[in-house]
């Protein structure tokens, strides 16, 4: 009779099911329809983040966009990657419905990403206030999926407990920054400054958001938020690892955040690629075909030199290397990522240069009796504002945008500046991962010949030194050139470079290169199936040393028998 209540209670709530255990072979799990539905949501997170770098072309903005940017993919995205490398959901009703909550956060948080000059007004608008929130309850919501496996249980080790309550006490710094921006902002929101409300309303022009600090205390509590993450929630996590830390943690399961992260690297490429696409075309300009072809090719590139640079192998991965290894290449893709967003929005702002070109003849020659603009090249008759075409109500992303604040001259400035920095940070994140996943001193005896100990001097040259005079070039690009197309071409060129280093890398420095041999890897795997249905114990489980960090995990729906 209870086995069989127990049966019925089965569709209402499960237990969650450790994925893997410390000294097995590691199985990539299937493809998770769900996962890749979460992540559409992140493709108009994207969008709507180069939206607020398009607001206003400033410090202010990058602020902004990283005060959302961290805390809704740290928030949702990387702590649900980081629930499933350990675990897997059931799929009762209980963790279904926890799963749809989740999906309602994210897409409440991205809906409210918005202008700075609606943010950095939480007294009059709910935008601040909402993204706040929503990231609070997100925090929330993963802290009790960590709860219920330490206070009622697991389909796995005791470690899993344990683990989960790690996982809660590195949340609580994030938590409490969270929580803070969340009651200052949500503080001016139901405080409320009717006299702004009422200058708002009646049109008589915005606030200069950039000269008052108090506007941006919430997201500056944000960005701290999601730094802090990274520094002093990994410094709790191994303290309480210790040296002992097998049987205080359970593995996670590389092979699938190797999965995961080449996932979430082409929704940031997708933004590049919307951006492209989605934007008013100028037709009768060669210019602007030119640029377009440039913006396409080099997103091809980009593509191509990331997956070409990280290891599709579990062995070659950072994560399998160390545990400080792991944590390291986490905040480097975040960080690549962002930048490969802002790579994007810039290709979208130089193509919109062409539309404004015309744009800018009529309302600064022609119609100067309409037009009235101060040396900044600001509109001081809004009325006239009703001639601007949607791609210009893009650029400008609001009333207050890059479109009025500058002039031409000094927008294109500042379009190459954000281009050439998201570019150089791109492959700076990416030249510090590739070392992350070899390890400084191993990288470092790999400029030597490993017959002859001979410096190599030809490849240090062509591979070291060339990455780094190109980055350097591409960081500076604003200083020489702003023109659209010149900046586009500038930056197609260097993409190629790398992609040319990165080949004769693999010449020079082959360990480099993870990628192993498509028919030994098959023929690997084989033998390993052959040996695991002969019921004979793999290689890799005669030779764990618990010891060490290095590890292999294989996937488990129920505890092994002792």
């Amino acid at each position: 009779m209870e086995e069989q209540s127990h049966h019925h209670a089965d569709w209402f709530w499960k237990l969650p099911i450790q994925r893997q255990r410390w000294g097995d072979q590691q199985v990539l799990p299937h493809v998770n329809w769900g996962d890749l539905f979460f992540d559409l949501f992140y493709v108009a997170a994207a969008y709507n983040l180069a939206y607020v770098i398009k607001s206003d072309l400033n410090g202010i903005s990058v602020l902004y966009f990283f005060g959302c940017f961290g805390p809704l993919t740290g928030v949702f995205w990387t702590n649900k990657l980081t629930y499933d490398l350990r675990f897997q959901m059931p799929d009762d009703f209980i963790h279904v419905f926890i799963e749809v909550v989740r999906l309602c956060l994210v897409a409440t948080a991205v809906a409210h990403i918005r202008p700075i000059e609606y943010m950095s007004h939480p007294e009059t608008y709910p935008h601040m206030f909402t993204f706040c929130l929503t990231c609070w309850l997100g925090i929330l919501l993963y802290l009790l999926l960590n709860l219920e496996i330490r206070f009622i249980g697991v389909v796995g080790e005791d470690a899993s407990k344990y683990s989960c309550m790690t996982d809660v006490i590195s949340q609580i710094p994030t938590f409490l920054f969270v929580t803070a921006a969340t009651i200052a902002a949500g503080t001016k929101y139901f405080s409320g400054n009717d006299d702004h409300q009422y200058r708002q309303l009646a049109g008589s022009g915005n606030d200069d958001y950039t000269s008052e600090a108090a506007f941006h205390i919430p997201i500056a509590l944000m960005v701290c938020s999601w730094l802090v993450r990274h520094s002093l929630g990994s410094v709790l996590i191994f303290s309480r690892a210790g040296k002992d830390f097998k049987k205080r943690s359970i593995p996670i399961n590389v092979e699938f955040m190797i999965h995961r992260f080449g996932e979430w690297t082409m929704l940031m490429l997708g933004e590049s690629i919307l951006s492209l696409l989605i934007v008013e075309l100028a037709y009768d300009s060669l210019n602007y075909y030119i640029t377009f072809y440039l913006g396409i090719l080099s997103v091809i590139c980009l593509q191509y030199l990331y997956f070409k640079s990280q290891p599709h192998h579990p062995d070659g991965h950072a994560a399998r290397r160390s545990r400080w290894a792991g944590v390291t290449f986490v905040a480097l893709i975040q960080f690549y990522s962002a930048a490969l967003i802002i790579v994007g929005v810039s290709y979208k702002m130089l193509l919109t240069e062409y539309g404004l070109e015309s744009q800018y003849e009529t309302s600064y020659d022609a119609t100067d009796d309409k037009y009235s603009s101060t040396g900044s090249g600001r509109f001081l008759d809004r009325s006239t504002a009703n001639v601007i075409t949607e791609s210009n109500r893009l650029l400008a992303g609001g009333s207050s945008g890059a479109y009025y604040n500058y002039t031409q001259e000094e927008r294109r400035y500042r379009i190459a500046s954000f281009f050439s920095a998201g570019l150089a940070t791109s492959f700076l994140t990416l030249d510090l991962m590739n070392i992350n996943h070899t390890g400084i001193q191993k990288s470092i005896s790999m400029c030597h010949c490993p017959n002859t100990g001979k410096f190599r001097m030809k490849g240090f040259v062509f591979v070291v030194l060339l990455r780094l005079v190109v980055i350097i070039f591409v960081a500076t690009i604003a200083l020489y050139i702003t023109e659209p197309e010149l900046v586009a071409l500038a930056g197609f060129c260097a993409i190629s470079i790398q992609v040319i280093i990165r080949l004769i890398g693999a010449k020079y420095y082959h360990p480099l290169s993870f990628h192993h041999d498509v028919h030994e890897e098959q023929q690997n795997e084989a033998e390993k199936g052959d040996r695991f249905a002969h019921g004979q114990p793999n290689i890799v489980d005669e030779e764990v040393n618990e010891e060490l960090w290095p590890n292999t995990t294989q996937a488990m729906s129920v505890p092994r028998e002792e």
